[in-house]
């Protein structure tokens, strides 16, 4: 060759070894060097998203728990208040009719007493079923919204880390191009083509390395989402159960209060 090289595209032109070493090296140097740096920004962006998500999802999560937890209880609260207030109510118009219709007989009396009581026990039963009803139906409204927030966050996690290694999948066929016009020239015989490999093996050693860091950080953040998700769902179990119980427990104390009333 006589120090000088001839490329088959354009036989007349001639290129010293030397300048076409420099041209290919740099196009692989800038080929590598360009992957390199949008591998880093995009991992760099993917990671604080996923992060960001992790962290919208957690507090998403966490404030719908505590009101539906507030709701829930505040609700219980509440009808227990009714609850008492009925037998009170009862008990207030049943010793304002002793007192208004003392000359009566007694059996009249204990008829309108027995009547006031039997409604007082249809409304206690009535009242008591429907808020044990509604607790369940906030109950089940939290789950859902919680089971919705965790689902919709997990979804975003995995179509942004989807999205961000098509883009690297993307870049890594770029500069794997770049590299295949440098080796397609006739002069790299077998040193070239070594060290065109190398720069490529290094791209795609970049590209998995983006990959298996995405795939780590959101296994990471899912599993702190459905972690954190799990035991907000047994905590609104408890509230639940607990609210219950609460007004089931008003029950029993105001039906047996109305049994005292009525005896």
């Amino acid at each position: 060759m006589n120090g000088k090289y001839v490329t088959d595209k354009n036989p007349q032109r001639d290129h010293s070894l030397e300048d076409l070493d420099k041209r290919i090296e740099s196009d692989r140097r800038i080929a590598v060097t360009a992957f390199e740096a949008t591998f880093s920004q995009q991992v760099v962006t993917a990671i604080a998203a996923i992060g960001e998500i992790n962290q919208i999802a957690n507090a998403r999560i966490q404030a719908d728990t505590r009101v539906a937890a507030a709701r829930i209880a505040s609700h219980a609260e509440v009808t227990c208040i009714e609850l008492l207030s009925t037998v009170e109510l009862t008990a207030l118009k049943i010793d304002k009719l002793k007192s208004e219709n003392s000359r009566e007989t007694n059996v009249a009396n204990k008829k309108i007493i027995t009547q006031f009581v039997d409604e007082a026990r249809l409304e206690i039963e009535d009242s008591c079923n429907s808020s044990v009803e509604e607790i369940k139906r906030y109950g089940d409204m939290a789950i859902a919204q919680v089971s919705e927030n965790s689902r919709t966050a997990i979804e975003k996690i995995q179509g942004h880390v989807a999205k961000v290694k098509a883009d690297i999948e993307q870049n890594e066929k770029i500069a794997v191009e770049k590299l295949a016009v440098s080796k397609e020239e006739e002069r790299t015989l077998k040193s070239a083509a070594e060290d065109g490999e190398a720069a490529r093996l290094k791209i795609s050693r970049f590209s998995e390395e983006a990959a298996n860091k995405l795939t780590e950080m959101s296994s990471e953040a899912i599993l702190n989402i459905n972690k954190l998700s799990s035991a907000v769902l047994k905590e609104i179990s408890s509230v639940v159960t607990i609210a219950e119980a609460k007004v089931l427990k008003m029950k029993t104390v105001t039906l047996s209060r109305l049994s005292e009333i009525l005896n």
